[in-house]
């Protein structure tokens, strides 16, 4: 195991030329190590290669909030790991980051990280963001706060990257390897749902998901929360959401429409960074935030 708190992921992929330009036994004049790009993979990694490992469980990526390019990031970085160990099919499974305004929130990375397991084959994502406030798990049915200004949606009560009990985020990441990688055999989907796609229907959008078991449902059998729509209407140079009405349609079909919005173009879903909402699938794992706009990122 190579543990270095509050890196980000291109600290640990390698950088050719690196060992020039810090070789072994001098010091590195950086503020911090863990933000300079190789630097932690020729510390802690390169002695490992190559070898034999079965593959890579992670959980990092909280500093990585800091930019807009997690996702392009975190494939580079397994990219260049199957290179080195010479296995195109390495598995690469990885934590959500807990719900936090640390960084300018997680936005960026949920997105990311949702991004690279839809694309980049062997790859999967631990969901985290049901873990809220010190609760053993699943949805509070009595949130402490409510966002007020912004939906009346309830929202995390803490803004601490470190959710707690975090023995759930490894017996998830745990059940991915056992059924992905060493196929023991589970009824049980192992993933939290995923943004498939959207259609355009009238008034409506139809948002279409993936890893949903036998069937998304409220967690807490109240009305789908933090469903938020646009027509594409800019307001201060960026697209202005409204919040939206959403059913379960079918096993893995959300309806999401307003009376605000005749013409919806775009939908998004948790777009917090302390989103506490109740979309999960049939295992109880909650839903991935996201958006389908093609603008930067909008921070909260």
């Amino acid at each position: 195991m190579s543990a270095f708190g509050g890196s980000q992921v291109h600290a640990w992929t390698p950088k050719p030329g690196l060992e020039e330009e810090h070789p072994f036994g001098k010091k590195v004049e950086r503020s911090y190590v863990g933000h300079t790009e190789g630097l932690l993979y020729q510390s802690m990694i390169h002695g490992f290669v190559p070898m034999t490992i079965r593959g890579v469980v992670w959980y990092q990526g909280e500093n990585d909030g800091r930019g807009n390019d997690s996702g392009e990031k975190m494939t580079a970085w397994i990219e260049s790991w199957r290179k080195l160990w010479n296995r195109d099919d390495l598995p690469f499974y990885y934590a959500q980051i807990a719900a936090t305004t640390y960084a300018s929130g997680m936005l960026n990375v949920w997105e990311g990280q949702a991004e690279v397991m839809k694309a980049v084959p062997h790859t999967g994502l631990a969901p985290s963001n049901d873990i809220y406030d010190g609760l053993d798990h699943g949805y509070s049915p009595a949130p402490d706060k409510v966002d007020e200004k912004d939906t009346g949606w309830p929202i995390a009560g803490g803004s601490n990257p470190h959710p707690p009990n975090k023995r759930l985020v490894a017996n998830r990441l745990a059940d991915i390897a056992l059924a992905k990688t060493y196929g023991q055999a589970t009824e049980r989907e192992v993933f939290g749902p995923v943004c498939d796609s959207q259609r355009l229907e009238g008034n409506r959008i139809l948002v279409d998901f993936l890893h949903v078991g036998k069937g998304l449902k409220a967690g807490n059998d109240q009305p789908l929360n933090w469903f938020e729509i646009s027509d594409g209407t800019e307001e201060n140079r960026r697209l202005k959401y409204v919040k939206a009405t959403a059913r379960i349609i079918d096993a893995d079909t959300v309806e999401v429409s307003s009376p605000e919005i005749a013409e919806p173009k775009f939908v998004r879903f948790g777009w917090h960074s302390l989103a506490r909402y109740n979309l999960v699938n049939s295992d109880d794992l909650p839903a991935i935030s996201f958006k389908t706009d093609p603008q930067d990122h909008h921070r909260r």
